[in-house]
């Protein structure tokens, strides 16, 4: 060892880490550190085990043995006096060889380091301390031969003339300088006291924003007020204002409350508009673009007066062009007097009203009646369809029975006379007009025969079919 040099120097009350690492050879070392104990945090990167994670050491064994490590770690906190003590291996062969080092508690803020006592015959001598590079910083161990540093003079004074005070002077404290200008980092600002200097410090007042984007560095514009300059922020749409602050993210024309690509919410028509924000006449939770029937009113838009401004001539809110028109004539049916364009009004048309058609030319009867077909009986069917009333025996057609009606008969038999009604003439009801009819005729006259077939003595219809045809009779009221 060298007794003038300091490997290590915490101030007083500092809690360090210390790393007490095995050089190798197969060695072991219990390693003694004088003055304070310490606590094992771990052995070889694992926890040390229970009894020995809670207890306070001031030997540490590393090496190959049993319960020994390679590496280990321990915490020491530096309490009461300021001085010289040292650290050394408990191995007698060792420490006789000075297997050994020194290490000194300093006041808190000291610059200068404590003179070196040495032993001669005459007394002891104090000389200068040298130090190793990292003894007031760590994690450094130093090559075995003394390093030479600049010894360290008052600390107002600038011993090696660079214009920097010892006390700032890192040639001489060994401090940190970040930035490279040959001052103490310690001597600097340090804004937020995060330990790194302003201008190594990538957040100078430790707001969490980096400097280029900080506006109180920037000055720069900060629309949303977090702190952060707009140039550091998002702008999708690179019209100049952040998203936070852009009513239009992504520069489509369409306001981030009404754009699906921002709400995430339907957009049934595709235009890229959310729907919540389009027109829905009918409240039914479809918008109009998409809505068959926007008034809600149960007619598709395309058949819808409201919507097609279209003609509806029976004014039930549906276009004409939606409705039936069988005639094809340009008048939907319900507004054509002749729906299947026939020529017989609708009231009239068989085709469209329920009625009767005696004749069957697809006319009502009461239609036909109303345009002048005979009814002579009121009985609301037309003279032409029923048969005409007569009296059987009464071929003359004078309302009576008598030798009258037996010389037409003959007559019409073999002169060529004519009979009106030839179901009269018909006097036995054999469907036929013949010699027959004037002898039954004649019997009932003179005879005493009995009654003719009905229709007798009164009018009536003959209950009989047959070929026979009664057009003129006058004989019937």
């Amino acid at each position: 060892m060298d007794p003038r040099r300091v490997s290590a120097a915490p101030s007083l009350g500092d809690l360090e880490i210390w790393t007490i690492e095995n050089g190798g050879n197969g060695w072991s070392h219990p390693v003694h550190i004088h003055f304070e104990e310490g606590q094992i945090l771990s052995k070889d990167g694992e926890a040390p085990p229970e009894w020995e994670k809670w207890a306070r050491k001031d030997v540490y064994r590393i090496g190959p043995m049993e319960d020994s490590c390679t590496t280990m770690e321990i915490a020491l906190r530096f309490r009461e006096f300021a001085g010289s003590y040292m650290e050394h291996c408990h191995n007698t062969q060792h420490e006789d060889h000075a297997m050994l080092l020194r290490w000194d508690i300093e006041n808190p803020g000291q610059v200068n380091l404590m003179p070196s006592p040495l032993p001669t015959w005459e007394g002891v001598e104090y000389v200068n301390t040298v130090a190793l590079p990292t003894f007031r910083v760590g994690d450094g161990v130093g090559p075995v031969d003394p390093i030479q540093v600049p010894v360290v003079g008052p600390p107002t004074a600038d011993d090696d003339g660079d214009g920097i005070v010892n006390a700032c002077d890192p040639d001489q404290t060994g401090g940190m300088d970040c930035d490279l200008n040959g001052q103490d980092d310690a001597c600097q600002v340090d804004t937020d006291l995060d330990g790194t200097i302003d201008p190594c410090d990538l957040d100078v007042d430790g707001d969490g924003i980096l400097n280029t984007c900080d506006i109180d560095l920037t000055l720069g514009a900060d629309c949303d007020l977090d702190g952060q300059d707009d140039s550091c922020q998002l702008d999708t749409d690179l019209d100049g204002t952040i998203d936070f602050c852009d009513n239009d993210l992504d520069g489509d024309g369409i306001p981030n409350e009404c754009d699906a690509d921002q709400t995430a919410g339907v957009d049934c028509d595709f235009n890229g508009q959310d729907d919540t924000c389009q027109i829905d006449t009918d409240l039914d939770g479809t918008i109009d673009p998409c809505d068959d029937d926007i008034d809600g009113d149960g007619f598709p838009n395309a058949c819808d007066i409201d919507q097609t401004s279209g003609a509806d001539c029976d004014s039930d809110g549906q276009d004409d062009s939606c409705q039936t028109d069988t005639d094809s004539d340009g008048t939907i049916d319900a507004c054509d007097v002749d729906i299947d364009g026939d020529g017989i009004l609708n009231e009239c048309d068989l085709d469209q009203t329920a009625g009767d058609d005696c004749n069957s030319n697809a006319i009502l009867d009461s239609c036909d009646i109303a345009g002048g077909a005979a009814d002579a009986n009121s009985n609301g069917i037309p003279d032409e369809c029923e048969e005409t009333p007569f009296i059987r025996g009464d071929v003359n057609g004078d309302g009576g029975i008598d030798i009258s009606d037996a010389v037409t008969t003959l007559d019409y038999l073999f002169t060529g006379g004519s009979i009106g009604c030839e179901k009269a003439a018909d006097s036995n009801d054999d469907g036929a007009i013949n010699v027959a009819d004037g002898i039954a005729l004649l019997g009932y006259l003179f005879s005493g025969t009995g009654d003719l077939p009905a229709p007798f003595p009164g009018c009536g219809v003959d209950p009989t079919a047959d070929a026979l045809e009664c057009e003129i009779y006058g004989g019937c009221p």
